[in-house]
């Protein structure tokens, strides 16, 4: 399976959350990051090109998880939220994986 398979199985159960998934230099250190567009009204989630595949799609779970749970007020980026959020995302990379 592939990043690209996982992501529509991610979209698939959130459908009203307008998202692309893109693999690039994520930069400043990090593995992957993930940035809303006000304009496009539009998350997008970049995953560093050298994170060989298999954990890249589990980054990608970790990074859905934050737009699951965006909220422009919460300062706190692994709170409450977003660990609820993570617990569902995971559930989706399981089915993904297999189990």
């Amino acid at each position: 399976m592939s990043l690209r398979s996982l992501a529509s199985m991610l979209r698939s159960e959130w459908p009203n959350v307008r998202v692309s998934v893109r693999r690039s230099i994520a930069g400043d250190g990090y593995f992957a990051h993930t940035t809303y567009d006000d304009e496009a009204d539009r998350f997008t989630i970049t995953i560093d090109k050298k994170i060989p595949e298999d954990f890249a799609t589990f980054i990608l779970a970790h990074e859905f998880a934050h737009v699951i749970a965006w909220d422009d007020t919460s300062k706190d980026d692994h709170g409450p939220a977003f660990w609820k959020a993570y617990m569902e995302a995971y559930r989706v990379y399981l089915r993904y994986c297999g189990r």
